[in-house]
């Protein structure tokens, strides 16, 4: 076991924010959770912990430390909480990892997760487990620690806040490691980056379009990083319409939205177009409850209602003055999405979705096993390895994510937290786009999950405790007000 140096770089700034506070570990987290690139700690026979889980396993700490902290986490996985369906998923993610390569063991073909880059290579599903049977149920049993070790720490509304704080400085920190790479490539520096991209994995870093280096920041490869702005980007956005720290998160917004175009992903702009349609069509009909219930005095809802039009506006007089502007455009987006499906690399993703999908069949809806089958889309890739039963309660671990129902909502009394709430909803329905569009594997990351529990975490602001000190969630407007924070939390 040795650390590398990102690894000593996280843990010299994970180890005081575990002595401070839950919420300057929670800052780490979500800072540590975009090094998706990097290995922190490497292992015998290959493997290898990222930033984000090493940053992980101090949050964890923090929250086993704060009092009640392990008490409020468990109650967190109750039925018929979020977290109850997504300790189910996970339980029985694992068990495919371990039962279903043994049980199918030879009998067809699959795209293994091993394999990159590889365009018609194929591969029996063997006798396991194997490594990426094993380190996808680590991962999925980290995403579970860290969306209950958030609703814990996100009990009260100070500390609600103080999660969203801490995302907006980890955004800021993902804005700044765009510039430095990008500023480090044009100087024919970005070796000197060698240290945040050391994973032992196929990594795309380099590409350039058009003379450009596609903006990949501290992730794998554009479509990666896409898929995680795209989270970061939504995050902002619905905080600026509800009118929280509308000066900050407004330009964050906007700075994260031209560094998912400047990605020149097709991942990115699939996903944008599909998110911005989904949320600007909901605005118009009035269907998101945060907002239509109670008043913001600078919300931007209405700003972001009058944009369409404009932008509308906008485009037809620039058509009219010079139309020829929109022959590059043209040019640029047949390039990026029309001819991506024809290229070799969109033959070879679509050749994962098509083994995929044959998984499914041929394993009776049962999956491969978690960590078996390489899929190119999230929708394909979850019945592929876990199967139906998996499918069903990852549908509902996300039933109860984005619908915690009236009576829940009605906790929320503080205008703020309804909106981080829903914000941190609107990040996770972003992430899901992209991974559906993409994704190589069904982990949906920590930065998800931890966006899931700021969402989750918002229906427990209503907590008492009995006399023998443990949580007694309350959902009802008469419910007794909940503890301050103190400051060491």
């Amino acid at each position: 076991m040795s650390f590398e140096l990102i690894g000593l770089i996280v843990a010299g700034l994970a180890a005081p924010a575990l002595l401070h506070s839950s919420r300057a570990s929670f800052t780490m987290l979500m800072i540590g959770s975009l090094f998706t690139a990097a290995a922190a700690l490497r292992l015998g026979n290959g493997g290898q912990i990222t930033p984000g889980h090493l940053a992980l396993g101090f949050f964890a700490l923090a929250i086993v430390m704060r009092r009640r902290g392990l008490a409020t986490a468990v109650m967190a996985m109750s039925f018929p909480r979020a977290g109850f369906w997504l300790m189910l998923m996970t339980i029985w993610a694992a068990v495919t990892a371990i039962v279903m390569p043994r049980l199918f063991q030879g009998e067809f073909q699959v795209i293994p997760l091993g394999i990159t880059n590889s365009l018609g290579i194929i591969a029996p599903i063997v006798h396991g487990p194997v490594s990426s049977n094993l380190n996808q149920a680590v991962y999925f049993t980290g995403n579970l620690i860290a969306f209950v070790g958030v609703v814990a720490m996100c009990r009260t509304h100070f500390m609600l806040r103080a999660a969203a704080i801490g995302a907006l400085i980890a955004i800021m920190v993902n804005i700044g490691i765009v510039v430095i790479d990008q500023v480090m490539d044009a100087a024919g520096m970005s070796h000197m980056l060698q240290f945040m991209r050391n994973a032992e994995f196929s990594q795309l870093f380099h590409a350039k379009v058009f003379g450009m280096k596609r903006i990949t920041g501290s992730f794998p490869e554009a479509s990666a990083y896409a898929g995680a702005a795209m989270g970061m980007m939504a995050f902002c956005l619905r905080l600026w319409r509800g009118g929280v720290w509308p000066k900050v998160t407004g330009w964050l917004a906007l700075i994260v939205l031209l560094t998912v175009v400047l990605s020149t992903s097709t991942t990115a702009y699939v996903a944008l177009g599909a998110y911005l349609l989904v949320i600007y069509s909901f605005a118009l009909i009035g269907v998101d409850p945060a907002l239509s219930s109670g008043h913001a005095p600078k919300s931007g809802q209405s700003k972001f209602l009058i944009f369409g039009p404009i932008f509308a506006m906008v485009l037809v007089c620039i058509m009219a003055v010079r139309p020829d502007i929109f022959d590059f455009l043209s040019e640029f987006m047949n390039s990026m999405v029309g001819e991506k499906i024809t290229s070799d690399s969109g033959q070879e993703r679509s050749s994962w979705n098509m083994y995929g999908l044959k998984t499914i069949t041929n394993t009776m809806g049962l999956g491969a096993g978690l960590g078996s089958v390489r899929t190119s889309s999230f929708i394909v890739g979850v019945p592929a390895n876990i199967g139906i039963i998996g499918s069903i309660l990852f549908a509902m671990f996300f039933l109860r994510l984005f619908r915690p129902g009236k009576a829940r909502l009605a906790t929320m009394t503080d205008y703020e937290s309804r909106q981080i709430a829903a914000a941190a909803r609107s990040a996770c329905f972003a992430i899901i786009i992209a991974a559906s569009i993409s994704a190589g594997t069904i982990d949906l990351g920590i930065m998800f999950f931890a966006f899931a529990g700021i969402a989750n975490a918002a229906v427990f602001q209503q907590v008492a405790f009995d006399r023998h000190g443990s949580p007694v969630f309350m959902f009802s407007q008469a419910a007794p007000a909940p503890p301050t924070a103190s400051p060491a939390e």
